[in-house]
C-alpha cells in the first residue's frame, strides 16, 4: 500500500476516534444527572427525623407500613413522593467544602431524611432562585422547594387515608342507638334480636371498610360518640365520632390519629340505609 493511502487511513481512524471520544464526552455531559444513585426498590426503611420523635417508614414486601409515631398503613402517594427525591434530576452542584455550611443553614440542617442509611439534608432557599440548598453524600445542590413542606408536615399527614384495611370483616357494630351483630344462622340482627335487613347492614359496614378521608390529624379528645366495631378475627376497634362544622371526624384514641371526612359521611356510617326501614314487601294501594 503506498505511503500516502497508509497516512490517509491513519489520519481517519484518528479523526474517528476523535469524533468518537466528542460524541462520548458530549453525551456523558449531557446525560441526566441524579441526587443519588440509590434504587428505590431497595429502600426498605425511611426515617424522617424530630425533636419530638422520629416518623419511621418501614415497607413489607410492596407495603409501607408507619412504625413511629403511629402503627398504621402509610400514605403511598406521600411515600412515593419522598421515593421521588432520591431520582431529582439535578444541573447545579457544589462540593461540600465549597460552602458555609451553617450559613446555608445545612448544619445544623433545617430538615433531613434518611433512606435506609443514606442521610439527605435540607437547608435554607437561595434568595435568587428560591432553590432550597440540599446536601447528599459530600455535595450540595439547589433544588425546587416541592418536598420540603411535606418533611416538616406532621406525622399523620403521611397516614393511609383509608379508615379500614381494604379486606375488613366487621362482624359485629356497636353505637348509641344502633347495634348489628351476624348471628350463627348468618342473619343480622340487632340489640333486641330484631332481624335487620341484610342489604342494609351489608351497606353500612361495606360503607365503614371503604370509608376514605380527606385528611388525618393527630388525635383531639372533643365531645363524641363511641362506635365499636368487632372483626371476623376477634379484634376489636374503638372509634370516637364528632361532627365539627362541615366535618365529620372519626377519632382512634388508641392510636392517637383523626380522620377528617365531608359530612355526608355522617348518613353512611352513623345510619342504616332506608332499606332497613321498608317493609320487604308493600302493599300497592
Amino acid at each position: 500500500m503506498p505511503i500516502r493511502h497508509l497516512l490517509n487511513l491513519v489520519l481517519l481512524c484518528v479523526v474517528i476516534g476523535l469524533a468518537t471520544a466528542v460524541w462520548y464526552v458530549q453525551q456523558h455531559k449531557n446525560a441526566p444527572q441524579y441526587l443519588t444513585a440509590l434504587d428505590k426498590s431497595q429502600i426498605n426503611r425511611i426515617i424522617i427525623p424530630r425533636d419530638k420523635g422520629d416518623i419511621v417508614l418501614t415497607r413489607s414486601a410492596d407495603n409501607w407500613m408507619m412504625a413511629s409515631p403511629y402503627a398504621l398503613p402509610a400514605h403511598d402517594f406521600r411515600v412515593q413522593t419522598l421515593l421521588g427525591l432520591l431520582h431529582t434530576s439535578v444541573s447545579q452542584a457544589y462540593a461540600r467544602s465549597e460552602l458555609d455550611l451553617a450559613q446555608v443553614e445545612l448544619q445544623p440542617p433545617r430538615a433531613s431524611i434518611r433512606f435506609n442509611e443514606h442521610a439527605i439534608l435540607f437547608g435554607n432557599t437561595n434568595p435568587m432562585n428560591n432553590k432550597r440548598y440540599v446536601l447528599s453524600a459530600d455535595k450540595i445542590y439547589l433544588l425546587d422547594d416541592s418536598l420540603f413542606p411535606l418533611l416538616n408536615a406532621e406525622a399523620a399527614s403521611l397516614v393511609n387515608l383509608s379508615l379500614l384495611p381494604a379486606h375488613t370483616v366487621i362482624t359485629k357494630l356497636e353505637m348509641p342507638g344502633l347495634s348489628l351483630q351476624q348471628a350463627s344462622d348468618h342473619l343480622w340482627r340487632d340489640a333486641s334480636n330484631k332481624t335487620i335487613a341484610a342489604d342494609a347492614a351489608q351497606q353500612l359496614l361495606d360503607n365503614w371498610r371503604t370509608a376514605s378521608a380527606y385528611a388525618v390529624h393527630a388525635y383531639l379528645a372533643r365531645n363524641a360518640r363511641p362506635v365499636t366495631l368487632t372483626l371476623d378475627n376477634g379484634s376489636v376497634l374503638h372509634f370516637m365520632v364528632a361532627r365539627d362544622n362541615t366535618t365529620l371526624i372519626v377519632g382512634r384514641p388508641d392510636v392517637g390519629v383523626e380522620y377528617h371526612f365531608d359530612e355526608n359521611y355522617a348518613n353512611k356510617l352513623l345510619k342504616l340505609p332506608a332499606i332497613a326501614q321498608t317493609p320487604a314487601s308493600k302493599q300497592t294501594p
